[in-house]
């Protein structure tokens, strides 16, 4: 007897697409597992190629010219020889009425592009099985079926044998004269009759035999398949089960093969037995573990219904799918940031400059410096959200450098104690020991701050902001949130606390998402704790959240620590604006509102300007005039020749003047380009006024020290 259990050493699929991509991939997807492929570029050919090599699974795309999915489908399952071949349907479109459609056409499940490797060999290893369960069950009860009618037929062999025999006797009982010859015949006759008994027990023992070794084989294939199968008696009865479903059974719903399952999670068996009302498979989900669950009846040749059930544990599975979505969401809004920053910092700069000149005015009306306060505060506001988006795409470039978080973090809370509502107080706690760490001062001040702002919405009714600073020594041992146990390196921390309602548990998974928010439409955009992880990450960092529901929040960040040693800073922000000499600056610009700004804001400080509005026009003015010019600021973006390739031309015609360059477009291979060409210094758009003159005042102060000397 053949064995049926036996699967064939590659399976044979078929797959058609009009797309050659799409062909390809799957193609080298299922060949890398070991499936023999066949493909089909429109429906005919699909159509003629699986009646021609019956395949064991065919993957077909919905949308294909001439003949679509549905219609090859529906031909397969009117024609005999194709009609029990699983079809899996593919399509970009993620549509319910397709999946409709495709599941009452025949189908057997749903794939979505673009592909993810891993489910496409899930799904077509799954109902490769399930059809070869199948094939299994359907032949060993024909065999059974079989073996059942060879024996009706012995015995009845048999008892003809047995009528035959005893007319025998009486016939030959009367024939006294034969009846010596008439018994040796008869004995003959019972001899023959009691070896070919015996002959068809020891046939019965051989199929007995052959049965236990194919229900061991069996058994073999349903424990090799990595997702749990279950059979199930119509009352829920577990009646097998593999090691995998066995786990998921006694782990789960604390039952064993023999116990009855009567649901799982929120489903009852009753749902579980019917067709989902999306997709192919039940969702289910259970101590935070997400499993596929799909079941098909069988009737095992007997009265009864059975049903074989399949469960998936596809928890890892969502969890990347979920990942892949979020970097795929961060790149678009990467992408988006990108594209405007630079437009939007320009006009931002040109209303930012033109009211800090108002402001510096000295006649001004108090009501008049309060609203065009306001503007420029807004002003701010608005170029921080673009910086925002920037950082957390990871579109800037961090400007470090060793600063101690001392004076800077007494700066912040006078900073904060202006900002902060009244009924929240401030305290900052500074521990012994040195703070001096290497830090991009703006990124380090925009988490504080966004820290600061999560504090003051968690205490409405105000309360009480502790910042902590202290060092922590190498022999101690830290917790990050995304690392865990962290030692071995000696750390600055910053502990920002509140006393406000903290943090409900279900949300404190989700904090550090990017756009995950709980307040309100148009409160909040959920990226400021997104954008403080990617800070403190930036500055090879850790952060750790100490969260006490109705008591309050702590943000621990764990910067690295520079060695202990003297250190002094000069203060950072000028209380006045630095003016020139009477230098002349060469402006570069292409948006001629900026250009225009830029040009009396340096006006005002006392320099005379000189514009132009890209950076071939520059050049040509630097043939003539470069002894003139003391400095030039340039943009970076610019049509004909943007800053960096001007920078690049300037030294290679060896020019030494410095070269400060502006970008409202996020910086990063180009300024290392410029860097490695003497670039004097650089600022993001919008420029602060006072900001400007002081970095034109130190390049010019500094500047033959900056200067290459060749």
């Amino acid at each position: 007897m053949n064995d049926l259990t036996a699967q064939p050493a590659r399976a044979n699929i078929l797959i058609a697409d009009d797309t050659i991509t799409n062909l390809q991939l799957l193609s080298v997807m299922l060949e890398s597992r070991g499936f023999y492929v066949f493909k089909a570029s429109d429906g005919p050919s699909a159509l003629a190629l699986a009646r021609k090599s019956l395949p064991d699974l065919i993957l077909l795309d919905i949308r294909m010219p001439g003949m679509d999915g549905f219609d090859v489908c529906r031909q397969l399952k009117v024609d005999p020889a194709t009609h029990s071949i699983p079809v899996i349907f593919v399509s970009a479109l993620d549509e319910q009425d397709d999946k409709i459609q495709g599941f009452a056409v025949g189908g057997v499940d749903y794939v979505t592009k673009p592909f993810q490797s891993k489910e496409v060999l899930a799904r077509v290893e799954t109902h490769l099985t399930l059809r070869n369960l199948q094939r299994q069950l359907e032949a060993q009860n024909l065999q059974l079926q079989q073996e059942i009618h060879e024996r009706k037929k012995v015995e009845s062999a048999l008892q003809k044998a047995k009528e035959a025999l005893e007319e025998r006797v009486q016939e030959r009982t009367a024939e006294l004269i034969a009846a010596n010859k008439i018994l040796n015949q008869e004995l003959q006759i019972r001899k023959q009759t009691e070896e070919a008994l015996l002959g068809s027990q020891a046939e019965r023992e051989r199929l007995l035999e052959q049965l236990r070794t194919q229900e061991q084989q069996l058994r073999e294939v349903m424990n090799s398949v990595p997702e749990g199968v279950l059979l199930l008696a119509e009352n829920g009865l577990v009646v097998l089960a593999n090691p995998t479903a066995q786990e998921y059974l006694e782990t789960l719903f604390e039952i064993q093969v023999g116990g009855t399952l009567t649901r799982l999670g929120e489903k009852t068996l009753t749902e579980l037995l019917d067709s989902p009302p999306k997709g192919l498979w039940h969702e289910v989900t259970l101590e935070q573990r997400t499993f596929e669950v799909i079941a098909r009846p069988t009737s095992l040749g007997s009265e009864n219904q059975y049903w074989v059930m399949v469960l998936r544990d596809v928890t890892r599975e969502r969890e990347i799918q979920t990942r892949s979505q979020q970097q795929e969401r961060l790149a678009a809004v990467g992408q988006l940031a990108a594209g405007i920053a630079h437009d939007f910092n320009n006009i931002l700069a040109v209303i930012l400059l033109y009211t800090e000149m108002a402001l510096d005015v000295p006649e001004l009306a108090p009501r008049l410096r309060e609203r065009l306060l306001t503007i420029f505060q807004q002003g701010r506001r608005a170029s921080d959200l673009i910086q925002q988006i920037l950082d957390f795409s990871r579109r800037t470039r961090l400007e470090r450098r060793p600063m101690d978080l001392q004076p800077f973090l007494k700066e912040q809370v006078k900073l904060l104690e202006r900002t902060l509502p009244e009924n929240i107080r401030i305290e900052l706690d500074f521990k012994t020991g040195s703070c001096v760490m290497s830090a991009d001062p703006t990124r380090l001040q925009q988490a504080i701050m966004n820290l600061a702002v999560n504090a003051r919405d968690a205490m409405p009714n105000g309360g009480r902001l502790d910042i902590r600073l202290e060092r922590v020594p190498a022999s101690a041992t830290i917790h990050c949130i995304a690392c865990g146990v962290v030692s071995g390196e000696e750390w600055i921390c910053i502990a920002v606390s509140d006393d406000g309602f903290g943090i409900p548990p279900e949300v404190l998974p989700h904090i550090f998402e990017p756009f995950f928010t709980t307040k309100a439409q148009g409160q909040g955009t959920g990226l400021g704790l997104s954008q403080v992880f990617g800070i403190v990450e930036t500055h090879d960092g850790h952060i750790d959240v100490s969260n006490r529901e109705d008591e309050g929040t702590t943000f621990s960040l764990y910067l690295p620590a520079l060695p202990v040693k003297s250190y002094s800073e000069a203060d950072t922000d000028a209380t006045s604006f630095i003016r020139g000499l009477g230098q002349t600056i060469l402006v570069v610009e292409d948006d001629p509102v900026t250009r225009q700004a830029i040009m009396e804001g340096l006006s005002l400080l006392n320099y005379r300007v000189v514009c132009t509005s890209d950076g071939l026009e520059a050049l040509r003015y630097l043939e003539e005039h470069a002894q003139e010019v003391d400095l030039i600021l340039s943009d970076v973006v610019m049509p004909q020749m943007g800053g960096v390739p001007l920078l690049q031309k300037i030294r290679q015609a060896g020019f030494r003047i410095p070269v400060i360059l502006m970008t409202g477009h996020p910086l990063q291979n180009e300024l290392e380009d410029a860097l490695s060409d003497d670039l004097t210094a650089w600022l993001p758009k919008p420029p602060r006024l006072k900001q400007l003159a002081k970095m034109i005042g130190e390049s010019l102060r500094y500047a033959p020290v900056q200067r290459v000397n060749n």
